[in-house]
């Protein structure tokens, strides 16, 4: 069973910030070793949409929150 670690094996949970291939989000749910993320886009850029994506937890980096 894949575990729910990310690269420096911090537990991902929901709420925590993360950062996945340069792109900072927000995680949102978190189910068997994958996390649902929530894209942090600049909201005047309005061409931008980043729809919420599943990924591997062991893809992504916890980061600080600030």
């Amino acid at each position: 069973m894949p575990a729910n670690l990310d690269l420096n094996d911090k537990l991902v949970k929901r709420g925590l910030p993360v950062s996945w291939h340069g792109w900072r989000g927000t995680v949102q749910r978190v189910r068997t070793g994958r996390c649902l993320i929530k894209f942090n886009v600049d909201q005047a850029d309005a061409t931008v949409k980043v729809a919420p994506t599943w990924v591997d937890c062991s893809s992504v980096q916890v980061v600080s929150r600030g």
